[in-house]
């Protein structure tokens, strides 16, 4: 029986640490929802540097990122395109028409429709800023709130260089690390528990031998 479990926690452990797979997706393959409940291509951005902000109105962390991306975005309005696509299924039309009063946030916000941000980029949280190509590749992930000074830098060099990339790996945000893929998968306290068990029913034997 011991040996079983020490088996399933084996299995257990490695599927926590393979890596989701992600097939790169181009940007205008997509649609989204906007705030009148109208689906949206993506293809209408053909040509333009898009920048798609993926966010939920409840993270504590992009309601800190929006002040920043209001005072960056006045510096770049007329050289990119800004979306921000709420990938919280909670969140409706009313929730981010709220948020976008509430920011200021002077650019097109809607809801994620179809085929989800999360898979298609291996997106890990919110938020996270993705800037494509004006062919809507994929060329830019960044992870989490940005500063101001660091936001406008990436900034830059993605309109400054078509072969600009940042942070990205197959058409997609770079896989996370094998600790982050252990630390963070739901499946680690889980090995982690059958693991303490065995060990402790290992103990208990041998201390009683």
């Amino acid at each position: 029986m011991k040996h079983r479990f020490l088996m399933v926690a084996t299995i257990l452990l490695l599927g926590s640490l393979l890596p989701s797979s992600s097939a790169a997706t181009n940007i205008q393959s997509m649609a989204y929802k906007d705030l009148d409940g109208q689906t949206q291509s993506f293809q209408q951005y053909d040509g333009q540097h898009l920048v798609v902000e993926a966010f939920s109105t409840e993270c504590s962390h992009c309601q800190d990122y929006h002040p920043i991306l209001v005072d960056v975005y006045g510096s770049y309005k007329n050289n990119i395109t800004l979306l921000s696509i709420s990938i919280n299924n909670d969140d409706t039309a009313n929730t981010v028409k709220n948020f976008e009063e509430t920011y200021s946030s002077n650019w097109t916000m809607g809801l994620q429709s179809g085929t989800s941000l999360e898979d298609s980029y291996n997106l890990r949280g919110t938020p996270t800023t993705l800037m494509f190509s004006p062919a809507g590749d994929l060329q830019a992930c960044l992870v989490g709130t940005q500063t101001a000074d660091a936001l406008s830098g990436h900034l830059d060099n993605y309109l400054q260089s078509s072969n600009y990339s940042f942070n990205v790996e197959d058409g997609a945000c770079t896989p996370p690390t094998l600790a982050q893929r252990f630390f963070g998968s739901i499946l680690f306290p889980i090995t982690a528990g059958i693991l303490v068990y065995v060990l402790i029913k290992l103990i208990g034997k041998y201390t009683r031998e």
